[in-house]
């Protein structure tokens, strides 16, 4: 299926280089998690918002991305749209469905904007008004390596975009969405 996608900044080769290094960091993760078995990519999606911030000081937009399945990924921050310029048409076949609705991904996005303004002098602020405007979804690409036994496999998630290996969020999303798909007997994406 044809998804709009932020282009990735880590091809395969890399990908299978940051996923399975050489040294002792290869070793032990190895040791840990067992060799690398497979690599697949994979795009979670990401609902992009527009979000004034209004002061009578204080006026400033900007653009706040959050995952659409659970809300619980690092969200991504934008001086401008990346959906024009820094998005591209993807054929792919392992990507996750939206789950989120969205005025839960609304509610989500106000908090963190929230948190955003504390962190970060809040209390310069007298009386901030926040409007969030849906501007559109879109994709991250993700590098999934597959490590273990045929038995026994454990899922590391490689962020495409950022080209930093994730936590157990991103893990965890992948595993449930696999499991889903091996229970309802469909096949299993490459």
């Amino acid at each position: 299926m044809m998804i709009r996608s932020l282009q990735s900044v880590v091809d395969r080769e890399l990908a299978w280089r940051s996923l399975s290094p050489r040294g002792a960091l290869g070793i032990v993760r190895r040791w840990r998690a067992g060799k690398l078995l497979a690599l697949s990519d994979i795009y979670i999606p990401y609902r992009l918002y527009q979000i004034k911030v209004d002061d009578h000081r204080v006026r400033s937009t900007r653009f706040l991305a959050v995952d659409a399945i659970s809300g619980a990924l690092d969200p991504y921050e934008f001086a401008e749209s990346p959906l024009h310029g820094r998005c591209v048409e993807v054929d792919a076949a392992n990507y996750l469905p939206a789950q989120l609705a969205e005025d839960d991904s609304r509610t989500l996005v106000l908090e963190k904007v929230r948190r955003l303004l504390f962190s970060g002098g809040f209390f310069r602020l007298v009386k901030p008004a926040i409007t969030t405007n849906l501007i559109g979804e879109f994709y991250i690409p993700y590098w999934a390596g597959f490590y273990g036994e045929a038995h026994n496999v454990s899922v590391l998630m490689l962020n495409a975009v950022r080209g930093t290996i994730e936590g157990s969020k991103a893990s965890n999303l992948v595993k449930s969405w696999l499991l889903e798909h091996s229970s309802n007997d469909t096949p299993v994406p490459a």
